[in-house]
């Protein structure tokens, strides 16, 4: 048997070699981009509202689920007049959260109430994501993720959240971790957030919200507002400040208490 010698161009071979690895490498690259993008994105996410929020038990009180007042539910008073199931924050974006006419069965023993979240790039401002979410009384909010968005982990993302009678609030701007974007807002010291006994809260008592109106400063239309509703009960009513399902003169206390407090989001941007 006879062996024939071939001669190798070493420099050729290296070159080769390197063109080979660097498309490997480029492949699992895009494949991992890829199954990033392809895969969804869940909000990490806790926040207290201060209207519903318990002190003494570190928890929001989910009294509006109990009685059977939010949308789609049955009241367990006879007397009381159920909500149909709609979405509370349906004038800040044009999402129709109503998949029926009865909502009662997304609902569970830890739902406080809805919550409005908007995903924007942090240095755009472009919308990524907005959507309408159940806040649970631990503050954190239930399953939401966002499918399919193309989510870059080199980018930051700022979250902005609105409440029906709370101002609303935003991150600082975060990065993907994970597959998740976190955000704690009851540890956070960001503008536009309240301490009380060591924990931070979405400020409340900012009840009169519109489009055409300022949804940045608690003032005396916010008073007005309840004033005009004072004495209703029974039911999922905006100007129902602490969330139990009448409007009082605490609900008032609590306005005259933030009075003149702002912040400078603005959900409709």
């Amino acid at each position: 048997m006879f062996y024939v010698p071939i001669k190798c161009n070493k420099t050729l071979f290296m070159s080769t070699l390197l063109t080979f690895t660097y498309s490997i490498i480029a492949f699992l690259g895009s494949s991992l981009d890829h199954t990033l993008r392809a895969q969804s994105v869940n909000l990490d996410l806790k926040v207290y509202l201060e209207g519903p929020y318990d002190a003494s038990s570190g928890k929001m009180s989910t009294k509006l689920y109990e009685l059977g007042y939010l949308p789609g539910m049955t009241p367990k008073a006879f007397f009381a007049e159920p909500v149909p199931f709609f979405d509370p924050y349906g004038d800040f974006y044009d999402q129709d959260l109503k998949s029926s006419t009865d909502g009662s069965d997304i609902y569970n023993d830890k739902s406080v109430d809805w919550i409005f979240v908007s995903i924007r790039e942090a240095t755009t401002g472009n919308v990524v994501s907005n959507q309408t979410v159940l806040l649970n009384e631990d503050g954190s909010i239930n399953g939401s993720s966002i499918p399919n968005e193309k989510l870059s982990k080199l980018k930051k993302y700022i979250v902005v959240l609105a409440h029906r009678n709370h101002l609303p609030v935003q991150s600082t701007p975060i990065k993907l971790n994970n597959g998740k974007l976190t955000f704690d807002f009851t540890k956070s010291d960001i503008i536009g957030l309240k301490e009380k006994n060591k924990v931070m809260l979405m400020i409340a008592g900012n009840i009169d919200q519109t489009k055409t109106r300022s949804t940045r400063v608690i003032n005396m239309e916010d008073v007005n507002t309840w004033r005009s509703a004072n004495g209703k009960n029974s039911s999922y009513l905006r100007e129902d400040i602490d969330m139990n399902g009448d409007v009082s003169v605490h609900d008032q206390s609590i306005i005259l208490e933030n009075l003149d407090l702002s912040t400078s989001v603005n959900i409709n941007e």
